[in-house]
């Protein structure tokens, strides 16, 4: 017998290139439209973010009141109704043993605590902090890390050093992203996130639909009953979900949501070139 498909009740996406677009610092309007159709009909509305808490300080308030909860850090900090329901701190031995192998390395390290502290951790890399300019519209502090329980850290190594950096591994996870390595608690990933938080919502994995355009994102594919790729996510991303929309500028978030007949079209956009 044919098992019987649930109406999806919450929607998870991804941020950064997935609902906010960096050359404008905002959300496309036709993103807002979607978001805001789905909060009217009463989906929950997630983002789960590899961004840590201060990397979220210069989100468009208008973006983040339509939020019902929040996966930051890759999975690592969950917040709903206004306050923190689950935090995961990276082992300290391990977080200790990537700094060491970082600092020998010359590998640029940030690493962030569940107090809002983001950190470089051993000089300033004034290439690396344009980065973070550009994507979050701030700069992380110059701190050596020392005995913080860490929620997240990320790192910015040559990518054959890979292998390498997960030997140094005991129970922490590691997500390989295109060009930078993240480090969470043990099993914990955007996967984890988006499931500990439709729990809370006391809504099933059959209910849920995840959005992303990065590597990581592949994660929450895997676990949600539906998945959608933006149009400009590399094809390992792509080849994951079960629908592949248009680029973010190309209204790729509100096209997905019309696919799924979550949202109407109000823009007119089915019809349009614009």
């Amino acid at each position: 017998m044919m098992k019987e498909k649930k109406e999806i009740r919450a929607v998870f996406f991804d941020i950064d290139g997935t609902s906010y677009q960096h050359n404008i610092h905002d959300v496309p309007f036709s993103t807002y439209e979607a978001l805001e159709q789905m909060k009217k009909k009463g989906i929950k509305l997630g983002a789960c973010t590899s961004r840590v808490n201060a990397e979220m300080v210069h989100l468009p308030k208008r973006f983040t009141s339509l939020l019902d909860g929040i996966i930051t850090c890759a999975g690592a900090m969950i917040e709903a109704d206004g306050k923190n329901i689950q935090t995961h701190y990276v082992p300290f031995e391990d977080a200790k043993r990537i700094q060491q192998y970082c600092k020998e390395q010359k590998i640029v390290l940030r690493w962030a605590t569940a107090e809002n502290d983001c950190c470089i951790d051993h000089w300033d890399d004034e290439e690396k902090m344009k980065i973070f300019e550009y994507l979050y519209q701030m700069r992380p502090s110059l701190k050596t890390f020392t005995n913080e329980a860490l929620v997240h850290i990320l790192t910015f190594p040559p990518m054959e050093n890979e292998k390498e950096m997960r030997s140094l591994l005991k129970k922490a996870n590691m997500i390989v992203l295109s060009e930078t390595l993240e480090f969470t608690a043990p099993n914990v990933s955007k996967a984890s996130g988006i499931k500990e938080l439709a729990e809370y919502w006391n809504l099933s994995m059959d209910q849920v639909l995840a959005i992303g355009d990065g590597k990581n994102d592949i994660a929450m594919f895997e676990v949600a009953a539906h998945s959608i790729a933006l149009g400009q996510s590399r094809e390992v991303v792509k080849k994951a979900a079960e629908f592949v929309t248009t680029p973010l500028d190309q209204h790729g978030f509100y096209l997905g949501m019309l696919h799924f007949g979550l949202i109407e079209d109000t823009l007119d956009l089915m019809n349009s070139k614009s």
